[in-house]
């Protein structure tokens, strides 16, 4: 079994949201080492070092995934841009509870895919275009002849869950094979996976 390296890790989790792991140093974001005061009457504000942080990364691996196609330097223009955009859109995101909503921590993530598409969208990508690498990023795998990476995206699931206080376990997931994600959250219960939890599995299902 090939084994998937960190970069190749960064490069096809970007887009998907979920790669905290940081990647290859190229073209990494100047925004990733930006801190500013917090507010503690906003959500998001009072997370903004931690949201841009985790936003910074995942632009890390949009840069290994663009730079083949648009250049070194038009690359690093458009996840600038998504960096600006984020920042300029954090203080707005909507209040629907807080740590009250489970689903307050996908509210930044979708901030991340409308900053990063328009920047990709004055560049020519379609809205098509972009949805598909977001939503479809198992069915993208296999159309690059690498399905094998998809299993590995999944553990990021229990950093970010770690992160907010979610409480997941998950013992099956469509990318192994499983036929369902069976998603458990509970807030603030302990996060025990992680990537050596789930490579264990990985390397089981593929025995």
């Amino acid at each position: 079994m090939r084994q998937i390296t960190r970069r190749e890790f960064c490069k096809f989790s970007a887009l998907a949201g979920l790669s905290v792991l940081p990647g290859s140093q190229l073209l990494r974001p100047s925004s990733c080492f930006a801190a500013a005061p917090t507010s503690g009457n906003n959500y998001y504000l009072a997370r903004r070092q931690e949201l841009l942080h985790d936003f910074a990364c995942t632009l890390e691996g949009v840069n290994e995934f663009l730079a083949p196609e648009f250049g070194l330097i038009r690359t690093r223009m458009i996840t600038d841009q998504a960096m600006k955009n984020f920042e300029a859109r954090l203080p707005k995101l909507p209040d629907v509870g807080g740590d009250q909503n489970w689903d307050t921590e996908f509210i930044p993530i979708a901030a991340w895919y409308v900053s990063l598409y328009e920047p990709m969208r004055q560049n020519g990508k379609t809205a098509e275009e972009v949805g598909k690498l977001i939503y479809d990023l198992n069915e993208y795998c296999r159309s690059q002849g690498t399905p094998e990476i998809a299993p590995y995206i999944c553990p990021t699931d229990f950093d970010r869950s770690r992160t907010y206080g979610t409480g997941l376990q998950r013992t099956k997931t469509i990318a192994r094979g499983d036929g369902i994600c069976n998603f458990r959250f509970k807030k603030d219960r302990p996060v025990v996976q992680n990537w050596s939890t789930e490579l264990a599995l990985i390397r089981a299902s593929r025995a």
